[in-house]
């Protein structure tokens, strides 16, 4: 099977069994190593609907030898969105470990990650990182930010983020006036 096949046959999957034997191909042929293959293998079974198992999807990753960022991407804005958002955290922290850097859409879903399970210190953590990798600028990541301070009733912190924003959108207006009503401001 040629890579682009390969490609179409992940994204048209529609039964377990097939995607089983797509995995096994990918295996066999050494295709897991190449990154549009694994990436899109990956998200659908980490993100997509009625194949999305998150056992399954953490086995694969585990598969893979040398992981990229956009790899962690999606595993932790899987974790993000599941039960266990703890485990996106503690993915964002393997992937810092591993030396792999971070961008704003892994500290994004690392964010999202805190807020589920409401994690003020790891939610801090994540935004020190955020300076530490040039990503203040970000005015997305940034709201994200907002909304943990806010939902752990930090809403001065919150503020502080705020004002020190660069570009302040709709969206961070947004979640500013929704901080002040939640912390009574």
């Amino acid at each position: 099977m040629a890579l682009e096949t390969v490609i179409s046959a992940i994204k048209s999957v529609s039964h377990k069994t097939r995607l089983l034997q797509i995995h096994a191909h990918i295996i066999r042929t050494t295709l897991i190593q190449y990154p549009t293959v694994s990436l899109q293998f990956l998200s659908r079974i980490a993100l997509s609907g009625p194949l999305q198992d998150a056992s399954y999807s953490q086995r694969f990753f585990g598969q893979l030898s040398h992981p990229l960022v956009s790899h962690y991407n999606t595993m932790i804005r899987a974790c993000s969105m599941s039960d266990s958002p703890q485990k996106g955290l503690l993915l964002y922290r393997d992937m810092r470990r591993r030396g792999i850097a971070a961008d704003p859409l892994s500290s994004s879903f690392a964010v999202k990650s805190c807020i589920r399970f409401l994690y003020l210190p790891g939610g801090v953590q994540v935004h020190c990182n955020i300076f530490k990798d040039g990503h203040q600028w970000d005015t997305l990541l940034l709201t994200a930010v907002m909304d943990l301070y806010s939902l752990c009733q930090r809403g001065g912190d919150a503020c502080k983020v705020f004002d020190e924003m660069p570009h302040r959108d709709t969206v961070a207006w947004n979640v500013m006036i929704s901080c002040c009503i939640r912390n009574n401001r």
